[in-house]
């Protein structure tokens, strides 16, 4: 299907930053992320699927996690902190340093994994994803997946990645089939 052909055979590693995907897909598809659709779509291709989806939550709001992991996803939330600064109390939800280190953790727990893909259309954290990927294991194809139209004009950068795979309704949010 599509771009997924770049998939095809390897035994991929993929971490989805929820929250961005959740919003582009809200913005440019008009239509929510379908976390059983996107994990089909992903394992069609792939020789074996390890899949980590991250994303920030309320205390009160765990449904969001319950669809990702019944989706097939390991889900790591991250809890929205509600903390005191000199602008007064804030509402801190930025999971963009969970996103690296557990990239981290899934590339060095996973050495026969031969491919790394970045969900998420947020340039700065993917590039600096994939060059710390780059730097560690430097045969490990690493690719970015997001929305067309909120993604990062860097996730297309062939110097960084290995590919770029447009996330449409049918990949991410339409009906899941069975992989």
């Amino acid at each position: 299907m599509k771009a997924l052909h770049l998939l095809s055979g390897l035994r991929l590693l993929a971490i989805a930053d929820v929250d961005n995907l959740v919003i582009s897909a809200r913005r440019n598809l008009h239509s929510p992320v379908n976390p059983h659709t996107l994990w089909n779509s992903l394992r069609r291709d792939a020789f074996r699927l390890t899949a980590t989806a991250i994303l920030t939550t309320k205390p009160d709001l765990w449904y969001t996690t319950d669809e990702w992991s019944q989706g097939g996803w390991k889900v790591v939330p991250v809890l929205r902190e509600h903390v005191h600064t000199i602008r007064g109390e804030e509402h801190l939800a930025n999971a963009d340093l969970d996103i690296a280190f557990e990239a981290g953790a899934m590339v060095s727990t996973n050495p026969h994994a031969d491919g790394l893909l970045l969900l998420t259309g947020d340039g700065h954290l993917a590039c600096s994803i994939a060059r710390d990927v780059r730097r560690r294991r430097p045969s490990l194809k690493v690719f970015a997946a997001a929305v067309p139209g909120t993604a990062s004009a860097r996730l297309r950068d062939r110097s960084i990645f290995d590919g770029f795979i447009p996330l449409d309704w049918d990949l991410a949010c339409g009906p899941a089939l069975a992989a």
